[in-house]
């Protein structure tokens, strides 16, 4: 789902971007960062290029913001 999402902004990206983005979700991947530091990352990208079909995707806001705190960023994963 998050290469999904680059592919949709990737073309409007310059190398090091691309790069800092893909860095990104691999550290997800290897469980050094919380999933709201990628989705948080993608969806900026996404207003800022006015992709609005992955502005619309629930993955990049699964609830409300207001329900969401510093405690919820990285449950279920140990951070290394």
């Amino acid at each position: 789902t998050l290469h999904h999402a680059f592919g949709w902004i990737s073309e409007h990206l310059g190398p090091e971007e691309k790069r800092y983005l893909l860095d990104t979700i691999e550290e997800y991947r290897d469980e050094r960062l919380p999933l709201q530091a990628v989705t948080r990352l993608l969806e900026a990208h996404a207003i800022r290029f006015g992709q609005t079909y992955l502005q619309g995707q629930v993955f990049l806001r699964p609830y409300p913001r207001a329900l969401a705190g510093l405690h919820d960023s990285g449950r279920g994963r140990e951070v290394r």
